[in-house]
């Protein structure tokens, strides 16, 4: 039994019941850097530091006493050359031919640490590649906005609390005019320059709690939490002169475009169907009495 305890890959004391190392392993006795016959005979307080001292005769040796076992606690070794080795100790007492004795195993913490910090660095990585995959599955990939998904919860939640809570909540649905002309004249790289253009100027122009999300292919969706009409119609014209405003460079043509808006505000009777619904026909009328312009419904 000796033999194995001592090419065991932890360190394993024999104590007395006084405390007295009994029998130390080849494992412990090269951590500590001592000769391989010097420890038996020894207190065990010689190899462990001040503090450790304290705890092992106010924790750990009271319950070998009582008959009971120690475990993980956590105790600090201390070589000849004053280098601390922290150690997870496990303990519990024996009977033998020759007695009570109380049998020790510990294992460096170092090695424990490396061992959770691996742990913890695969358990970081699966929550990141995780936390990445279900960003993914409700971002719109080309302009990096919120998706037809994400929106669609967003909706329904911004319902539950104008019904439940009261407070108000408007819908803006904004579509470029003109998108497939653009798109049939100077190919699919304009069109795609045209809707990052846009998604980056209604991301910029709104507040913190707002939501804008691509939910077609030149159509975007905006949720205004807390916002009332009057606000909500101060926004999209803002949105609205801002896109009309602004030029974008496509090769070597200087590009502009125009945006119809629909606004709906929401009521308590609304579902996420009908409130969409609503946002979406004043949008077409806006379209039909011109584009580039706002219409509430």
């Amino acid at each position: 039994m000796d033999d194995w305890l001592n090419h065991a890959p932890c360190g394993y004391l024999r104590l007395s019941p006084q405390s007295q190392i009994l029998y130390a392993n080849q494992t412990l006795v090269r951590w500590l850097g001592l000769p391989p016959d010097d420890l038996p005979g020894r207190p065990v307080a010689d190899i462990l530091t001040v503090s450790s001292r304290i705890f092992y005769l106010g924790n750990i040796l009271p319950l070998l006493q009582q008959g009971n076992a120690a475990q993980e606690a956590y105790l600090e070794l201390i070589s000849p050359d004053q280098t601390r080795l922290p150690m997870l100790l496990n303990a519990h007492p024996s009977r033998t031919d020759d007695g009570i004795v109380y049998e020790i195993a510990l294992l460096p913490m170092m090695r424990r640490n490396l061992l959770e910090e691996k742990w913890v660095s695969a358990r970081l990585q699966a929550e990141n590649q995780a936390a990445q995959l279900t960003q993914l599955a409700i971002t719109d990939a080309l302009t990096g906005l919120a998706n037809r998904r994400r929106f669609n919860d967003e909706l329904e939640a911004g319902l539950k609390a104008v019904q439940q809570a009261g407070t108000s909540m408007a819908l803006l649905i904004m579509d470029i005019d003109y998108f497939k002309p653009l798109n049939d004249q100077y190919g699919h790289d304009a069109g795609d320059k045209a809707l990052t253009e846009v998604a980056a100027l209604l991301q910029k122009g709104l507040r913190d709690h707002d939501l804008v999300a691509r939910v077609g292919g030149e159509e975007f969706a905006i949720l205004l939490p807390r916002a009332s009409a009057s606000q909500a119609l101060f926004i999209a014209e803002r949105l609205r002169q801002q896109i009309a405003d602004h030029k974008w460079r496509h090769g070597e043509k200087w590009m502009k475009l125009t945006m119809s808006v629909g606004i709906a505000q929401a009521s308590a009777t609304d579902t996420p169907q009908t409130l969409y619904q609503r946002a979406d026909q004043a949008m077409y009328m806006a379209k039909r009495t011109g584009r580039n312009r706002v219409v509430q419904a």
